[in-house]
């Protein structure tokens, strides 16, 4: 209300910078996001889905030695003890 008209307009000059710079912040803004909308679903997520599963497995595969190894080592464990045992004759 106290402001001279030069400052009023200029006041007006600037907002309307500001106002035409954020439209443009918000056209680059939806381009940055479709980019990476299209680089999260054709890049990003595949290859994390393939490391996870790769790991999974890698994981799984020493789970299952370790499991054969346990299941030898009770065989082994069973089968001394029963040799033991027929070696007493008793019936």
């Amino acid at each position: 209300m106290l402001k001279s008209d030069n400052s009023k307009k200029e006041s007006a000059v600037q907002k309307a910078t500001i106002k035409a710079e954020l439209e443009k912040d918000l056209i680059n803004y939806d381009v940055i996001k479709k980019f990476l909308t299209i680089y999260l679903g054709t890049v990003a997520i595949p290859n994390f889905k393939r490391q996870r599963v790769e790991a999974y497995i890698r994981a799984m595969g020493r789970m299952t030695s370790d499991e054969v190894l346990n299941a030898n080592n009770t065989l082994d464990c069973w089968s001394s003890f029963g040799t033991k045992i027929e070696g007493y004759n008793i019936r």
